[in-house]
């Protein structure tokens, strides 16, 4: 199978793969390429100064996702929980 799409950013790649038999979003992985002595070589660990790349990579994602987060229904963050229900 092949990913739909795959996108670049300095050594971190994203690419969205087709949804999973019954499902209906897409997937979506990230890999870091490095050269390792006479080969290239491939990882889903990142060092900290793959952060930003990993970030610019979420936000294109989102972008060309259309923000489909839990089955299609948009991100909303949780409410705070109220002063009185801090446990100490």
């Amino acid at each position: 199978m092949r990913p739909e799409k795959k996108y670049r950013f300095g050594s971190v790649s994203a690419a969205i793969w087709p949804p999973r038999e019954g499902a209906s979003a897409p997937r979506v992985s990230f890999e870091r390429r490095y050269f390792s002595g006479q080969e290239w070589k491939s990882s889903n660990y990142y060092e900290p100064k793959d952060v930003a790349c990993l970030l610019a990579l979420c936000i294109r994602l989102v972008g060309e996702l259309g923000g489909e987060t839990n089955g299609g229904a948009a991100a909303r963050p949780a409410a705070p929980a109220p002063d009185d229900d801090i446990p100490f």
